[in-house]
């Protein structure tokens, strides 16, 4: 059974990459 957390703690790091992709765009 794979445990539901982990789909979860991929998906919000995903997010959090994404978030830091769009943040470092507009920085610049």
């Amino acid at each position: 059974m794979a445990r539901q957390g982990h789909w979860r703690d991929t998906a919000r790091k995903e997010a959090l990459s994404q978030a830091a992709f769009w943040l470092n765009g507009a920085v610049r």
